[in-house]
């Protein structure tokens, strides 16, 4: 069993980590996957969505959420905090920052600077999951979606 807490899941990252982490067999048996944010009504939702992919895969796997991360992090095995720190990160600061400076120091537009654009391509080449041995295992999983609802697409 494995339990991989994601702590500021409401988002729509938290969503999209889940649905890849099910995606793999040696996650699935007896996984659980908890969530936790500080929004319980985004947290409700995420978790109404990694339920529906558990529930639609007939994955042996199961979610947990709460607002309370004392509760959910007794057990884990993996944690992943993804917070926004400084405010919601796509308005304002340091978002406009991330994607003005670029552009007004070197002339280069780019979009979400660690996706895609300049941003991606500068820095896909030191990224783990493209240059560890398990790249191979990424590449394989990015031709077999888990939601054929929302397809994901890796390049590396």
């Amino acid at each position: 069993m494995t339990k991989v807490v994601i702590i500021g899941a409401g988002s729509q990252f938290g969503g999209k980590l889940s649905r890849d982490i099910l995606a793999f067999p040696a996650l699935q048996e007896g996984a659980v996957i908890a969530l936790c944010d500080t929004d319980a009504e985004k947290l409700a939702r995420v978790a109404h969505y990694v339920q529906r992919i558990i529930d639609g895969h007939h994955l042996p796997a199961r979610v947990e959420s709460s607002t309370d991360r004392r509760a959910l992090l007794e057990g884990a095995d993996f944690v992943v905090a993804s917070i926004s720190v400084g405010g919601p990160a796509y308005a304002g600061f340091p978002f406009t920052t991330e994607l003005n400076l670029p552009f007004e120091k070197y002339g280069l537009s780019q979009s979400v600077a660690d996706t895609i654009g300049v941003g991606a391509s500068s820095g896909s080449c030191g990224r783990p999951r493209c240059s560890s041995p398990s790249a191979g295992t990424w590449r394989s999983f990015a031709r077999t979606p888990c939601c054929s609802t929302t397809p994901t697409r890796w390049r590396c």
